[in-house]
């Protein structure tokens, strides 16, 4: 069964060619021989091949926004590129923070299937190229702590109520010591929509099935005790919860402007209604709205580079449509 509170799960392989300066962000010529290679390699897989430097703004920031490209792999647009799967499994981003980075994100609690995707991609490429590895060291990287296996774990959760409670600081500092870190997302900012992703501080000294199962236990611990924070709500102030998610529900079924920041503060009580069955929505349907409504999506959408109200009022209207706009009664 579903962990409602986890959002999905992302796993990345960072790998570098041994014979070509592992930043190749500054070296168009670099750059273009592990576009080169990588491309022949994975030739005949089902991989489309896209250049940063060719592809609109709006295109990147909509890749950026439905996580096919993680946010920790930084791509520069002059010299990156990213080849993307005709299946949707995982996609390969070139000559950012390393020569090669395979990703793949599933939803929900998925860790193990997501890096079963990326290790077919990894396999595949392994068979055709040879990337610069050390016996002791393991995949050798620009960053050391990402040494090793290369891996970079990660989930998204939802906890809008251990977020904003006094416990947090005690807990990032504790799972800083286990060597998990956490991350706000910039949708997120000062925790106010309740979003966290969990990932691994290091890949140094550790099997692919030991990260997973690090950052897996630190998100369990995390859930369980936004769980307690969850019940002792319903128990304390139930009116005054399900008053809240309500109100949030109704702005979304029916608002004509809708600015993103208005959306995630929304979203995150519709979805924390939602997964305590206060309202009559399911959690995948609210999941949806995302990425939906953010900027290069409703862009995409309306076939029109929108700005300000328009923008917003497009947002709106997409959220009216994708949730069911009910009539007021």
């Amino acid at each position: 069964m579903r962990d409602v509170l986890i959002v999905h799960s992302q796993v990345s392989l960072m790998r570098n060619y041994p014979d070509i300066p592992f930043d190749t962000r500054q070296n168009p010529e670099d750059a273009a021989r592990v576009i080169s290679r990588t491309r022949s390699a994975l030739q005949g897989r089902g991989f489309a091949l896209h250049l940063l430097r060719d592809m609109s703004q709006d295109r990147h920031m909509a890749l950026l926004e439905a996580g096919q490209i993680p946010l920790w792999v930084r791509n520069d647009r002059g010299t990156s590129a990213v080849m993307l799967p005709l299946d949707g499994s995982a996609c390969v981003t070139l000559c950012g923070t390393a020569h090669v980075a395979i990703a793949a994100k599933r939803p929900g609690s998925a860790l193990p299937e997501a890096a079963e995707a990326c290790f077919a991609i990894d396999d595949a490429l392994s068979r055709r190229v040879s990337f610069a590895f050390d016996e002791e060291l393991g995949y050798l990287q620009g960053q050391y702590g990402q040494m090793g296996t290369g891996m970079n774990a990660g989930m998204r959760v939802h906890l809008p109520l251990l977020l904003r409670s006094p416990q947090m600081e005690e807990i990032r500092k504790e799972a800083q010591r286990a060597g998990v870190q956490f991350f706000v997302p910039s949708a997120g900012k000062k925790n106010e929509f309740g979003i966290l992703d969990v990932m691994n501080a290091s890949a140094l000294g550790m099997t692919e099935s030991e990260i997973c199962q690090l950052v897996s236990n630190q998100v369990q611990k995390l859930c369980d005790m936004e769980r307690e924070l969850r019940q002792k709500a319903l128990r304390d102030a139930p009116l005054a919860l399900e008053d809240k998610v309500w109100r949030a529900y109704g702005l979304l079924q029916t608002a004509r402007v809708l600015g993103q920041e208005e959306f995630w503060r929304l979203w995150s009580d519709v979805r924390l209604g939602a997964a305590l069955e206060l309202l009559p929505v399911a959690v995948d349907k609210v999941d949806g709205l995302v990425p939906e409504a953010l900027v290069a999506h409703l862009r995409s959408y309306a076939e029109e580079a929108l700005t300000g109200e328009d923008l917003d009022a497009c947002r709106a209207a997409r959220v009216r449509e994708l949730l069911g706009e009910k009539p007021l009664l």
